[in-house]
Order: C-alpha cells, then structure tokens, then sequence
C-alpha cells in the first residue's frame, strides 16, 4: 500500500506542475569539522525544501560533506542542527539529505555555473532549468569577508561575479522572482550597492558588511541526547529561518517580511540585512521555499514531523564565527581541568597555541601588505558603501597566489584589502606588497 504521505507529496506535484515550477540551490562553502554548522545547516534548509513540496530534481545542494563522517563526529552518518535534552534523540538532518555536488566539486564556478544554466561547466552535473514563470531560492552558509565569500575548494566567490550572475539569470528569463538568503561574515557587503532594486530579487544576510555573523548551540549547548557534538550546531541567523520554517502554521501563513522582522529580532548578535526588491515582502515564504499550496509532508522519508518542529526557546547565545575553532578548542580543554597532564590535554594545548599562532601570523602578514601598498601613509578607514570590487578581487587573487589561500580567520583582514582599494591603491601595488612579504628565499 503506498504511504498517505506519498499520495500527498505526488498530488502537490501534479497541481503545480501546470504552471509555475519552484527550484532551490543550496550551499555550503567550507569544509571541515569545525564547519559542522553550515553542513547540518544546509541538510536542514533541504529538509524545508523537499517537506514542502520542490521536487528532488529541482533542488541543488551543494555541500563539501565531510562533517558527516569526520572521526571527530560522535554520530557517525548524522548530523544534528540543534540540541536535545538527555534521553530524547535528536533530529537528522542528514537523513534523505541527498547532495548534487560534495567534495572538490564544490567550487565557485560550479556554483555560478548552477545559478546560469550552464552544465557544460559543470560536466554534466545538475543547473538550474527554471523559467520566467518560476520561483528560485537560493541559500548560501559559509564564511566570508567584504565583497566575498568562501568555498570548500578553489577560490572565493565575489560579490561582483555572484551579481552578474543574478544579471544573467535576470536577461536570460531563468526566474519570476527569486530569494536569496545568505549567511556569512559581512555577508551585507556581497549585495549592498550592487544588487538592483529592480531585479525581482529579495535578499537577506546575517550580517551588515562590516560585522561578523555568530555560530549558536556551541559548546555546553551542543548536547544531542546528553552528547557533546564538539563543534557549533548551527548559525544564529541561519537556525532562527529554518526553525521558523519548519512550523506548518508559520510555513504556510508568514509573508518575507515577517519572516525577516522575526529573524532580524532572533538574530541578536549582528544585524541582519535586506536588499533588492523590497516590495516582494508581501510575498509569502511557502511560494519559495516550497509549492504553493503544498502540505508540508509529515513522515516518510524526511522522518517525524513533530520532531523536526519541537522548537526550544530561539537562541540567543553565539559565537562569533572567526572564533569558533578556538572556541571549540578552549571548551574541550576546559573538560579536561581535572586531567592537566594527560596526552589528550597536551594535545589541545598544542592545538590552541597553533591557532593562535595563526592569528597572530595574520595580523602581522596584513600589516605589512598594508605598509608596503601605502608606503607607511595613514590609509583612511573603510566606511560607507564598498564599491572597488574589480580592484579587490584582483588584490585577493593576488594575495592567494602569493601568500596561500583565505583561512576561516584570515578572512577577517579581506578588510584591509578592501580598505587599500577605497583608497585608492591599485591592486598591483598590493599585488606587489605580497609577493615582497610572502617571499620565501631559497
């Protein structure tokens, strides 16, 4: 006998398939266990998608997915985007989460290359095939910094490529209106200036451009069933959507803009952002991140509903993404207060003293790249509206080709690449600064 839920998801196909279709792309642009948050995140964004009605061959996700089976993970084959008491399992959102993309594949001209349609690029994998008469939603986790952000393999994707994307979505009829939610560190900076209000196109970020965006259920509060996952959850902005999202009663009833007043208030540790269209606040959410009309389906593969719904007190704590492996390691260390001397201790000691180490050999890297772009000249703070995007992606790329590529905390100082081009300086002179400070003599 075919399950109800089933019969249910399958009439909602047929009801929207005479008219508009939806599709959904889904990333998450790093890699690693200390990343665990923005895998368990986008898993969950799937979960949304699929519950409510987008077929599995209209959605994309993108993911590295290797937090999943990390020997760090102590739910091997899970993932868990938010914490459960002492005797009451948590809900997998790695269960049905079925990826097109994991791995070295996970790259900024896949991901661009989906957005357009253009599966020569891609080898063959899935793109977008959406009309003028769809809706598209399109969710990016990550981290990143001004005018960029991250990716598990390759280089960044900057705001300025992801704009002209949009664009060419936009000329080409591949949307009738698209959302596009993104969280990231200064993830304001990817669209402030640059996304036009014209475009049909209504984004939200985590951040403004000049604030960090904070990780939450970290540490003590990363407790699945009376275990510790050992790296953040989720991410603030991110969980306050997707939990919102999973409630039928909200689902179904809440416009963008509501959504967005509820996230921005949840979100308490930065300022999340809007731009675009604004108009298409009216707009309700379920016409994006699911069918229009569609149930959202309860069992079956996507597991209990009411499981996925059991919603505990928005989270207010957060961790400041830049710092969340150093977090991580400090709470580890701080178990072990009893058992100072023991290997497992000398071990984290060892890796807290590399990480800081990281940082300080950042700052002092940047410093210098600064100083020799300027020649030792006060160089005017970034403020207002970033708008030297061509000069700051050559001045990255410059400084990857140099120096290595951006680093979960390096990416703070994007910042001061930003800074020099507002000023003025030409990316060749920063080009320049870091071939002189990354010179390794032989």
């Amino acid at each position: 006998m075919i399950a109800l839920w089933r019969i249910v998801f399958w009439l909602g196909l047929v009801a929207t398939s005479a008219g508009e279709s939806n599709w959904a792309v889904i990333i998450a642009g790093s890699r690693g266990f200390i990343n665990y948050r923005h895998q368990a995140d986008v898993c969950h964004a799937y979960h949304v998608v699929r519950r409510n009605g987008i077929p599995a061959e209209n959605v994309i996700l993108m993911t590295y997915g290797d937090a999943v089976d990390s020997v760090d993970n102590p739910f091997p084959g899970q993932l868990f985007n938010k914490p459960t008491p002492d005797g009451v399992a948590g809900y997998d959102v790695n269960r049905a989460c079925s990826p097109s993309y994991t791995g070295e594949d996970v790259t900024a001209d896949n991901f661009l290359a989906v957005l357009k349609g253009d599966n020569k690029t891609t080898e063959g994998k899935p793109v977008l095939r959406s009309t003028k008469e769809d809706r598209v939603f399109v969710y990016f986790a990550d981290h990143g910094g001004v005018g960029l952000v991250a990716m598990p393999a390759g280089d960044p994707v900057y705001a300025q490529d992801l704009i002209d994307a949009l664009r060419y979505m936009s000329t080409n009829g591949m949307y009738k209106e698209l959302v596009f939610y993104m969280e990231a560190c200064e993830s304001g900076s990817m669209f402030e200036g640059l996304l036009p209000e014209d475009a049909n196109i209504y984004a939200t970020t985590a951040a403004n451009s000049q604030e960090s965006s904070y990780g939450t259920y970290c540490g003590m509060e990363s407790s699945v069933n009376g275990t510790l996952i050992g790296s953040c959850l989720g991410d603030l902005y991110s969980v306050n959507f997707l939990e919102n999202s999973d409630e039928p009663s909200m689902f179904h009833t809440e416009t963008l803009d509501s959504q967005f007043a509820l996230v921005k208030n949840e979100t308490s540790k930065s300022h999340a952002q809007k731009f675009g269209t604004l108009s298409m606040g009216t707009d309700h959410i379920e016409w994006f991140l699911g069918a229009v009309g569609f149930p959202s389906v309860d069992g079956g593969e996507f597991g209990d509903q009411a499981a996925a719904v059991a919603r505990i007190p928005a989270p207010k704590n957060g961790v400041n993404s830049r710092d969340i492996k150093l977090h991580a390691l400090r709470h580890q260390r701080s178990q072990l207060a009893g058992d100072s001397r023991t290997r497992e201790a000398d071990n984290l000691d060892r890796q807290i003293a590399e990480e800081m180490a990281i940082r300080f050999s950042s700052a002092k890297l940047f410093r210098e790249i600064s100083t020799r772009t300027s020649g030792g000249a006060p160089i005017p703070p970034l403020t207002g509206v970033f708008t030297e995007h061509s000069c700051l992606k050559a001045a990255s790329t410059a400084v990857i080709a140099s120096c290595g590529p951006w680093n979960d905390f390096s990416l703070t100082y994007v910042r001061s690449l930003a800074t020099l081009c507002q000023a003025g300086y030409h990316a060749l002179q920063v080009q320049a600064a870091a071939e002189a400070a990354c010179r390794v003599d032989v």
